[in-house]
Formats: structure tokens, sequence, C-alpha cells
């Protein structure tokens, strides 16, 4: 159930990333698809947290990991401000799905 949700919610934001192919934008909207996804997750986590479902042994672990990945969502916006033929960094995925798998790998204890 838990789960349930965090995927569903990336899965949305992947579905907002696809479905817009204006080239213009692609920059823009993978980073903020990247974006709202991880946040999506890391919010989730944390209402999880709030209400009891969740120890909050992790939540140090995961807010450090959710916080580098917000710092270099910034580096990768002034990083494509001028070129909007180009999508979100490789390392920015990474870093996105390394929170999105520190989230999963923690609820699952």
């Amino acid at each position: 159930m838990k789960l349930k949700l965090l995927w569903s919610t990336l899965l949305a934001a992947g579905l907002f990333i696809a479905c817009n192919t204006n080239q213009q934008h692609i920059a823009y909207t993978t980073l903020y698809g990247l974006e709202q996804g991880v946040s999506a997750a890391y919010s989730s986590y944390l209402n999880l947290v709030i209400k009891g479902s969740l120890p909050t042994n992790d939540v140090p672990k995961v807010s450090k990991a959710f916080n580098t990945f917000q710092a270099s969502s910034l580096v990768a916006l002034d990083a494509v401000q001028f070129d909007t033929n180009a999508i979100a960094p490789p390392n920015l995925i990474t870093e996105g799905q390394d929170v999105i798998h520190l989230i999963s790998t923690v609820t699952k204890k």
C-alpha cells in the first residue's frame, strides 16, 4: 500500500513528461517531472512517519538524500537555463532514483 502510492505518483510524473513534447519546454518539464516525483515520494514517506506507520530512525538519512537531490536540482536548472533542448542531467536522474530507492528500502523494513 505504501509503495503503491509512491509508484503511482512517479508514474503520473512520467506520464506528464511523455505527454509534453514541445521542444522549448523539454528541459523544464523533465526537471519538473523528476522534482515532482521525488518530492511526492518524500512527502508520502514523511506522512507515513507522522502517522506512526514507519519509525523515525531513517528520517535523517532520507532527508539528507532528499536535500542533496534538491541542491542538485538547482544546479541542473541553472545548467539548462539557456539550453531549451536539454533534458534532466543523468546524475540528477540517478540522485532522484537513489532517493526513491532509499525510501523504498526503509519502508520495507
